[in-house]
């Protein structure tokens, strides 16, 4: 029996510093996705990956009320193999222009593949864009 090994990606939960919101993955390779809010498993390789944040504009830099944040660009991550990788968007600079999607923490995967059950593998692509 071959075992089919998948990365975690992990999008909300306790954020280390205030600055980080967790994100809503929406498009994977370019392709709208139904990703669950708090993560998802994906095959390993160079994937490219956006979404939307979901941000406390009271925390980090306070937005007014009609400030307009730009899309931001795609987050592209090679995934290794057997690993969680922790992404957020990033709003540490004062300049919103400057906020984008980041991998703020990689680890190793537990061996067991304990914990695989709280998250939903890669949906079919939409490919309606």
């Amino acid at each position: 029996r071959q075992m089919c090994i998948r990365d975690r990606v992990v999008t909300t939960g306790r954020l280390p510093d205030e600055c980080l919101a967790p994100v809503e993955i929406t498009r994977i390779d370019g392709l709208r996705q139904a990703m669950p809010a708090r993560g998802f498993m994906l095959e390993p390789g160079v994937h490219r990956l956006n979404g939307k944040a979901i941000l406390d504009t009271a925390r980090c830099w306070p937005l007014d009320k009609d400030q307009r944040i730009p899309p931001a660009a795609d987050l592209e991550v090679d995934f290794e193999p057997g690993k969680v990788y922790y992404i957020a968007y990033d709003r540490s600079h004062p300049d919103v222009n400057r906020w984008q999607l980041v991998v703020w923490k990689v680890e190793q995967a537990p061996l067991s593949g304990a914990d695989s059950s709280d998250v939903e593998t890669l949906p079919e692509a939409d490919t309606d864009q």
